[in-house]
Protein backbone atom coordinates (compact mmCIF):
# COMPACT_ATOMS: atom_id res chain seq x y z
CA UNK A 1 0.00 0.00 0.00
CA UNK A 2 3.13 2.47 0.90
CA UNK A 3 4.73 1.88 -2.63
CA UNK A 4 1.41 3.28 -4.34
CA UNK A 5 0.96 6.15 -2.64
CA UNK A 6 4.79 7.07 -3.08
CA UNK A 7 4.29 5.85 -7.03
CA UNK A 8 0.99 8.10 -6.94
CA UNK A 9 3.13 11.03 -5.44
CA UNK A 10 5.73 11.06 -8.12
CA UNK A 11 3.22 10.65 -10.79
CA UNK A 12 1.56 13.16 -9.57
CA UNK A 13 4.66 15.60 -9.65
CA UNK A 14 5.95 14.32 -13.41
CA UNK A 15 2.20 15.51 -14.41
CA UNK A 16 2.93 18.87 -13.14
CA UNK A 17 6.24 18.83 -14.29
CA UNK A 18 5.37 17.87 -18.02
CA UNK A 19 2.42 20.50 -17.93
CA UNK A 20 4.26 23.45 -15.66
CA UNK A 21 7.31 23.36 -18.03
CA UNK A 22 10.57 21.76 -15.83
CA UNK A 23 12.91 23.62 -14.54
CA UNK A 24 16.93 23.77 -14.83
CA UNK A 25 19.61 25.50 -15.01
CA UNK A 26 17.32 29.11 -14.78
CA UNK A 27 15.95 27.83 -17.48
CA UNK A 28 12.42 26.83 -18.43
CA UNK A 29 12.83 23.18 -20.48
CA UNK A 30 9.23 22.90 -22.04
CA UNK A 31 8.51 19.49 -24.07
CA UNK A 32 5.78 21.30 -27.04
CA UNK A 33 6.93 24.35 -27.85
CA UNK A 34 7.20 24.85 -31.49
CA UNK A 35 9.27 28.15 -32.41
CA UNK A 36 7.40 27.49 -35.97
CA UNK A 37 4.51 28.85 -34.02
CA UNK A 38 4.38 32.44 -32.86
CA UNK A 39 0.82 33.60 -32.93
CA UNK A 40 0.00 36.32 -30.66
CA UNK A 41 -3.22 35.21 -29.49
CA UNK A 42 -2.35 31.11 -28.93
CA UNK A 43 1.29 32.28 -28.59
CA UNK A 44 2.65 35.42 -27.31
CA UNK A 45 -0.51 36.51 -25.36
CA UNK A 46 -0.85 33.50 -23.13
CA UNK A 47 3.27 33.65 -22.42
CA UNK A 48 3.11 37.10 -21.65
CA UNK A 49 -0.15 36.65 -19.43
CA UNK A 50 1.72 33.78 -17.92
CA UNK A 51 5.54 34.94 -17.13
CA UNK A 52 4.95 39.29 -17.45
CA UNK A 53 1.24 40.17 -16.69
CA UNK A 54 1.58 39.48 -12.59
CA UNK A 55 4.17 43.35 -12.62
CA UNK A 56 3.23 44.69 -16.07
CA UNK A 57 -0.14 45.34 -15.85
CA UNK A 58 -2.14 48.47 -15.31
CA UNK A 59 -2.26 50.24 -13.06
CA UNK A 60 0.66 49.41 -11.49
CA UNK A 61 2.81 48.41 -14.08
CA UNK A 62 6.25 47.88 -13.30
CA UNK A 63 8.52 50.01 -15.19
CA UNK A 64 5.99 51.80 -16.73
CA UNK A 65 5.61 48.79 -19.40
CA UNK A 66 2.47 47.80 -19.30
CA UNK A 67 1.42 44.35 -21.06
CA UNK A 68 -1.96 43.98 -20.59
CA UNK A 69 -3.02 44.49 -24.28
CA UNK A 70 -1.39 44.11 -27.52
CA UNK A 71 -0.75 47.40 -28.03
CA UNK A 72 1.21 47.66 -25.32
CA UNK A 73 3.26 44.57 -26.08
CA UNK A 74 3.71 45.29 -29.65
CA UNK A 75 4.94 48.91 -28.84
CA UNK A 76 7.88 47.21 -26.55
CA UNK A 77 8.28 44.95 -29.04
CA UNK A 78 9.02 47.34 -31.99
CA UNK A 79 11.32 49.41 -29.60
CA UNK A 80 13.44 46.67 -28.85
CA UNK A 81 12.75 46.79 -24.83
CA UNK A 82 11.19 43.22 -24.93
CA UNK A 83 13.84 41.52 -26.56
CA UNK A 84 16.33 42.93 -24.62
CA UNK A 85 14.40 41.96 -21.29
CA UNK A 86 14.36 38.54 -22.51
CA UNK A 87 17.74 38.18 -23.49
CA UNK A 88 19.30 40.45 -21.13
CA UNK A 89 22.44 38.00 -20.05
CA UNK A 90 21.96 38.48 -16.09
CA UNK A 91 18.54 40.80 -16.04
CA UNK A 92 16.48 39.18 -17.85
CA UNK A 93 12.77 39.13 -17.32
CA UNK A 94 10.78 37.35 -15.57
CA UNK A 95 12.38 39.41 -13.21
CA UNK A 96 13.15 36.66 -10.26
CA UNK A 97 12.23 33.57 -12.11
CA UNK A 98 13.93 31.55 -14.51
CA UNK A 99 14.66 32.64 -18.18
CA UNK A 100 12.40 31.14 -21.13
CA UNK A 101 13.21 28.61 -23.36
CA UNK A 102 15.18 29.05 -25.77
CA UNK A 103 12.52 28.19 -27.97
CA UNK A 104 9.66 30.47 -26.35
CA UNK A 105 12.55 33.39 -26.79
CA UNK A 106 12.45 32.46 -30.60
CA UNK A 107 9.04 32.37 -31.13
CA UNK A 108 8.82 36.22 -29.58
CA UNK A 109 11.79 36.80 -31.85
CA UNK A 110 9.80 35.63 -34.81
CA UNK A 111 6.65 37.09 -33.94
CA UNK A 112 8.15 40.58 -33.89
CA UNK A 113 10.39 39.99 -37.15
CA UNK A 114 6.59 39.35 -38.47
CA UNK A 115 6.06 42.70 -37.48
CA UNK A 116 4.56 42.16 -34.31
CA UNK A 117 1.20 41.51 -35.79
CA UNK A 118 -2.49 41.15 -33.77
CA UNK A 119 -2.71 37.84 -35.07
Amino acid sequence: MRFTKISLVLLAILSLMQTQGCKHENVIVLTDCDSTQFKFSTHIQPMIDRYCAGCHTYPNASGSVELSSHTGVAFVAKNGTLMNSLTHPTNWMPKGGNRLSVCQIKQFEKWIKAGAPND
